[in-house]
């Protein structure tokens, strides 16, 4: 995708440099990440990106499997491994931050400029006029506001139409599309999709796991022992059509 791979350059840049915007430390540590490729598929798709990060002046290595042994000596590699390393992309920039750290940063960048942090405020309920938010309830009274950002508790917790919570300034999403996946490989398919264990004493029908899917955070329920429910990112709130198929794909 054009300006895709500049655009994470800009936000690891960002990151490197939150602690001195922040003037608070975040506790970044660049240990570099590992990429680890499973197919000769994984390998090409690995190259092309390394290739596009390296022609915008970003720092990639493509390492086979036996220097990622050598880098990583407790992996398994042996021909039983349920996921097979052919390889790696590594990229010795990438970084943890501690999360806390980065909220109390956050706060008190927030602090600095004006905004007003209230503690140990419950919210209770939300204010109304003419079909819109313009507040919200609290266990220490009621405050308002020309916007209101509604927090990830109320969609996960919500059901059926998300209408009511919405003004026009605010975009709803919701893992509202599923894509069915149902037949007898359905399992295997699945288990060189992630890397999750989709045994049938691992992945049992009715149990969800959640996980991510070519980067993507997706939500994978085990309806019957060879179907499976991956329910994705689906709506927005100011768009109509939705973004994948919800027509089952079935395998023999």
């Amino acid at each position: 995708m054009p300006g895709n791979t500049l655009f994470y350059e800009r936000s690891m840049r960002l990151w490197e440099n939150l602690s001195q915007d922040l003037n608070y430390n975040v506790m970044i540590s660049q240990r570099g990440q590992y990429n680890l490729c499973h197919s000769s598929g994984q390998i090409d798709a690995a190259r092309r990106r390394g290739n596009i990060m390296c022609a915008n002046g970003i720092d990639a290595e493509l390492f086979d499997r036996e220097e990622v042994r050598r880098r990583l000596p407790y992996l398994d590699y042996s021909k039983t491994a349920r996921f097979p390393i052919h390889g790696a992309i590594f990229q010795c920039r990438a970084s943890a931050a501690r999360h806390d750290a980065v909220a109390c940063g956050y706060a008190v960048g927030a602090d600095r400029h004006g905004v007003d942090i209230m503690q140990q405020r419950e919210v209770t309920g939300y204010l109304w006029d003419d079909g819109r938010i313009v507040g919200v309830q609290t266990n220490r009274g009621d405050i308002r506001a020309n916007k209101v950002a509604l927090p990830d508790k109320l969609l996960l917790e919500g059901s059926g139409d998300l209408t009511p919570h919405a003004s026009e300034d605010l975009i709803v999403l919701d893992l509202g599309a599923a894509i069915t996946l149902e037949g007898t490989v359905s399992r295997d398919l699945l288990g060189q999709l992630i890397a999750i264990d989709t045994s049938h004493t691992a992945f049992e029908p009715g149990a969800f796991v959640q996980t991510g899917l070519h980067h993507v955070g997706v939500l994978i329920h085990c309806t019957v022992p060879y179907s499976f429910d991956i329910l994705v990112p689906g709506t927005w709130q100011n768009l109509s059509g939705r973004f994948c198929s919800t027509t089952p794909y079935s395998m023999a």
